[in-house]
């Protein structure tokens, strides 16, 4: 895989499922958005569960990145009032 894996996070692919599903999202149309043809698209990625599986893990890493930076952040100190 290539720089096309990292490019925007993958908002490219990403915008495609959010407009219309995925089920309904072809390699084609990713390739238009991405502005080649389908099977450049298959240069990088064997199918389109290959390209869904990498916009899933981009996200899940922007989760997990967020959810470590809030387990880093020092604990509060709870009021006792709100109990």
């Amino acid at each position: 895989m290539s720089n096309l894996t990292h490019t925007s996070g993958f908002s490219w692919c990403g915008a495609s499922v959010r407009e219309i599903g995925y089920q309904k999202t072809t390699v084609a149309d990713i390739a238009k958005v991405l502005r080649m043809s389908p099977a450049n698209v298959y240069r990088f990625f064997d199918s389109k569960k290959a390209i869904h599986e990498g916009v899933a893990r981009a996200l899940m890493g922007g989760v997990e990145q967020a959810t470590e930076a809030i387990a880093a952040r020092p604990a509060r100190r709870r009021c006792a009032c709100a109990s």
